[in-house]
């Protein structure tokens, strides 16, 4: 993990990583439907855009399939997406965003659950850990446009206006 960030909005969390594996199936199990905004598969022509999914069904479409990209919602509760390669994006209510920490924590190293466990104490900053740990106070709206802005965003060092 080299950037990460954890907001709280008025009434849900934001929290962003990069670099990270995340593994969609183990956790969509977790809920009962899917709404794809656009899943991509680097191994299929296939490409799934504003469909909504039973879990059974979603299942289905993703098996022999690997994804690429991503830009989920669960149970209209919890958008994950991950928007640029390796990295994670996920919006949700605090039980929800429990459910991402949970199965992030199975996952990663010692070292990785330090640095995450640094962002989620540290509300509305955006770390940089590389050698030297730098961070910037910034609020989740701004980060929310910052992060999805390819201009910004392909210079990850730009620093926030």
């Amino acid at each position: 993990m080299q950037n990460n960030y954890f907001g709280k909005f008025d009434h849900s969390f934001i929290l962003y990583i990069d670099p990270i594996h995340f593994d969609v199936i183990n956790f969509s199990k977790k809920f009962s439907s899917v709404y794809c905004n656009e899943i991509i598969f680097s191994n299929s022509e296939d490409i799934f855009q504003n469909s909504t999914f039973n879990l059974n069904t979603f299942k289905e479409k993703l098996q022999n399939k690997t994804i690429s990209e991503f830009d989920l919602i669960f149970d209209d509760e919890v958008h994950i997406q991950n928007i640029w390669w390796d990295d994670l994006l996920v919006i949700a209510n605090l039980d929800n965003l429990n459910l991402v920490l949970d199965l992030l924590k199975q996952t990663i190293s010692v070292d990785e659950l330090f640095k995450l466990d640094i962002c989620i104490e540290s509300p509305n900053y955006f770390f940089s850990l590389d050698n030297i740990i730098s961070k910037q106070e910034v609020s989740p709206n701004s980060f929310q446009v910052f992060i999805k802005d390819s201009d910004h965003y392909l210079d990850k060092e730009q620093k926030f206006i």
